[in-house]
């Protein structure tokens, strides 16, 4: 509902310019009409600045060319909300939306005046909009195919996650968390899709989505950041000013998300070494944080601080709300499960002397005693619901990836390169040789973009703006070319 702006309104106006009335003579209106552009472009200024802003105008407070300084600059003032972590394009929809409701919807004049001055139109600003699909899914199934279009070669993981995704959507949509949903653990050597796929989900989830590296947290009594001070971080920067908005009674954000818990291997570990072996309680103290932020029906505090009067400032949030979702490479607990086995242990096994088959097929096996005999506490362990092991990637996998597998880095290149008018082509042999040096390099397809990106620098280093104005041109990618480039990347 649009807001009567009676202190703006100006008698003798002569138009609207978005949605506000033209408040200056002609010799001023080119500055008056940048500073609401400017004020609108802007997702951390809200619409009830803007209205304290113009009414200081209206007043003789402040001049036209005074704000438009202290806007350039990126003045720091208590109306002014900064998050240079969130996500530009939702925090513009969010402006936009907030925008229309206190002042009317922006006219095609306006729109065009965007687009003049500064390259922004309404199409556009749709576009990135629209990253996250507006299709509702009515299964795990649904959501699981969704996955599989976009991660090849792990289908059993994706198959298993699909599941506590798609209760956790439920709830989302419903407003009612789900008590049966469990964590799930994922095993896969570096560059397997661990992170691919949970992202993946988090495309269709419609939750907040907060990724940790587990080697950068710290426990509650301990000095560094804490696993709860990013999940506070990563809500507030995904609503921006709106964030006070979200919070009710008994300082409680009903607020429903996704962590992923990556590299939870080196929490026990370091170096490969049994890490409980410094003979600290650190590593203890992380995994009893986890603990509590599994544990149905209590609340995960969110510190922010300290009160003006000394007393802890902060926020609860369910647990019943989050879902975790814990990876890593648990490289060398294939020797504990071949212990468990009692199989022989072969002399000199690594992933790089043993064939990727054997070494899937003992992280199959894993157990939640491995994983005790790994450093983990059984009480951590027995929280966690699926163990799930994905496959290595072998070079035929990371080839269909690349050349299959929708949204991918391969495609980013294609569509890059589509901005200067080119359109750029890789032979099947060059593509193959890509992902035979991702395989080897013992990344997995994590490789890939590194390898991309260091053979097609030559290419790009000729691009020019200048080329968008000439005709379409095909450039070709073969053996060849990518050969040279890696062969120059070795010496």
């Amino acid at each position: 509902m649009k807001t009567t702006l009676n202190t703006l309104k100006h008698t003798n106006e002569e138009a609207l310019f978005f949605g506000i009335p033209v408040m200056c003579d002609k010799s001023s209106r080119q500055g008056f009409k940048t500073l609401i552009a400017k004020l609108f472009f802007n997702p951390q200024i809200t619409p009830e600045h803007v209205i304290r802003y113009l009414d200081q105008l209206q007043r003789g407070i402040i001049s036209v060319d005074r704000l438009l300084k202290l806007i350039d600059k990126g003045m720091q003032a208590p109306l002014l909300y900064r998050s240079s972590e969130s996500d530009l394009s939702e925090l513009m929809h969010d402006k936009i939306q907030d925008w229309t409701n206190t002042f009317g919807e922006l006219s095609a004049s306006d729109w065009a005046y965007l687009e003049n001055n500064y390259n922004i139109n309404r199409q556009l600003l749709v576009v990135e909009e629209n990253k996250t699909p507006q299709t509702d899914f009515h299964s795990p199934k649904e959501m699981a195919m969704f996955v599989k279009e976009r991660v090849y070669g792990q289908d059993k993981a994706i198959d298993m996650l699909s599941v506590p995704f798609f209760q956790q959507y439920e709830s989302k949509r419903r407003g009612k968390p789900c008590l049966i949903k469990t964590p799930v653990l994922l095993i896969g050597p570096t560059g397997s899709g661990k992170s691919a796929i949970f992202q993946g989900y988090a495309r269709c989830s419609k939750c907040i989505i907060v990724p940790i590296n587990s080697s950068e947290i710290s426990g509650t009594q301990w000095k560094g950041m804490h696993m709860t001070d990013v999940i506070l971080r990563t809500i507030k920067d995904k609503h921006g000013p709106k964030f006070k908005n979200i919070v009710g009674r008994d300082n409680v954000i009903n607020e429903y998300i996704c962590v992923l818990l990556d590299e939870v291997d080196k929490i026990t570990h370091h170096n490969q070494k049994l890490a409980s072996s410094s003979g600290t309680d650190f590593y203890t103290d992380i995994m009893c944080d986890l603990m509590r932020a599994l544990n149905p029906g209590e609340y995960l505090f969110l510190d922010d601080g300290f009160n003006p009067d000394g007393s802890p400032k902060g926020y609860k949030i369910p647990v019943d709300n989050i879902l975790i979702v814990f990876a890593g490479a648990f490289s060398g607990i294939e020797d504990v499960v071949r212990k468990r086995l009692h199989l022989n242990k072969s002399i000199g096994f690594s992933q790089a002397s043993s064939s990727s088959t054997s070494i899937d097929a003992l992280l199959n096996q894993v157990t939640p005693e491995d994983l005790i005999e790994w450093g983990f506490m059984p009480e951590l362990i027995g929280r966690i619901g699926n163990i799930c092991a994905l496959n290595s990637l072998t070079p035929d996998l990371i080839y269909n990836i690349m050349t299959n597998a929708k949204d991918n880095i391969l495609q980013s290149h294609i569509d890059y390169c589509h901005q200067y008018n080119i359109d750029l082509h890789f032979t099947p042999e060059a593509l193959h040789l890509i992902a035979d040096a991702a395989y080897k390099s013992g990344l997995g397809f994590r490789n890939v973009k590194t390898l991309l990106s260091k053979c097609l620098n030559p290419i790009y280093y000729e691009f020019r703006d200048e080329s968008a104005k000439t005709a379409m041109r095909t450039v070709n990618i073969d053996h060849d070319f990518i050969a040279k480039q890696l062969n120059l990347l070795t010496k």
